[in-house]
């Protein structure tokens, strides 16, 4: 049987802003981080030749997002679909309006009929699988977008009895039954993992358990919401966010996983990395200028805080050479009062 090769992402939240990163120029590199990243899993899509490309929720940060954002996302689209690479999405809680009568731009791209684009918004009453062919291999998708915990209460059922049971409903349809390939796609948040509350509802919200989304039924879970990557079952994975949303993810690494469903009778997984932003340049800076500044680390000289002034500005000028020196004087204007407020200068 041919080996089906994938790409999973999550969480992208195309046109995050940061509280820090203020002014024309750098809210322009801040969204060019996102958007580069996003480029960074198509570029290795197509390279690999994948059969499909997984995103688990949270295409954009904010459900009506900017024209700039949807058309740079549009644009990794096209650039995947016109390849033959079929396109599985599902909405995050960042994809959803506030209210439930509007309507999103990832929907009207739905309603067009895209080929090989398949957008799965809501969880219906009756959910049906998605079943994609390739090379004569089918692969059944059981799609599971998010569910606000708050009209999960007017069903007067626990969330996870709610959950268990629309996965459940998934991987009961016939249409899935003979398919060579089973694949969850869900943006939840599962009981086992570990997670940083970058969101105020992250500690809130109710989590579920590997047997409330049936996981040994199915041959890979691509998971989206947390935005720490990491593996969370024998074949449940967190992608994690492309990129760091804010300082409290300044530890973590982000990328994407590359899989492959059926080499060796079995799952093969690939984590990889990607590019640091302009949010991760102002970390690492942070980072050095604290093993740099007094009191220095054992056998080390520390330097004083001019000296740590004078080396970011530097810094600055050597990451963004070329860039003109008016972007240039505004991450230096807004890297200084970060540095201030971390005590560094």
């Amino acid at each position: 049987m041919p080996v089906i090769k994938g790409i999973h992402i999550a969480d992208l939240h195309l046109g995050t802003s940061f509280r820090y990163l203020t002014g024309q120029g750098i809210e322009e590199l801040r969204r060019n981080d996102f958007v580069s990243n996003f480029n960074v899993a198509i570029d290795e899509a197509l390279k690999r030749g994948v059969d499909l490309f997984i995103i688990a929720g949270d295409v954009f940060h904010r459900a009506e997002p900017t024209a700039k954002d949807f058309i740079a996302f549009t644009h990794g689209l096209g650039r995947l679909i016109n390849n033959g690479i079929d396109v599985v999405v599902i909405a995050g809680n960042h994809d959803k309006p506030k209210s439930s009568k509007a309507k999103t731009l990832l929907e009207g791209l739905q309603a067009l009929g895209l080929p090989k684009f398949h957008y799965i918004h809501t969880v219906s009453r009756e959910p049906k699988p998605l079943i994609i062919e390739k090379g004569g291999v089918k692969v059944g998708i059981a799609p599971l977008p998010y569910v606000d915990p708050r009209l999960v209460k007017d069903f007067d059922v626990p969330y996870q009895a709610f959950i268990r049971d629309k996965v459940g409903k998934l991987k009961d349809h016939p249409a899935i039954s003979d398919a060579d390939f089973k694949v969850l796609v869900a943006h939840l948040m599962i009981d086992k993992a570990k997670y940083l509350e970058i969101f105020p509802y992250f500690k809130e919200e109710p989590k579920v358990s590997l047997s409330d989304i049936h996981e040994g039924f199915f041959d890979y879970i691509a998971l989206g919401h947390i935005h720490t990557p990491q593996k969370v079952g024998s074949r449940a994975y967190y992608s994690g966010s492309i990129e760091r949303i804010n300082f409290a993810e300044k530890d973590e690494d982000k990328g994407f996983i590359y899989f492959e469903l059926g080499r060796d009778g079995g799952l093969y997984v690939e984590e990889a990395l990607m590019n640091k932003g302009i949010a991760g340049f102002y970390i690492d800076f942070i980072t050095l200028g604290r093993e740099l500044t007094p009191p220095p680390p054992p056998g080390g000289e520390g330097i004083g805080k001019s000296e740590i002034k004078e080396l970011f500005i530097e810094f600055v000028k050597s990451y963004l050479r070329g860039r003109g020196d008016e972007l240039i004087n505004e991450v230096v204007s807004r890297g200084l009062k970060i540095l201030q407020e971390e005590g560094l200068i």
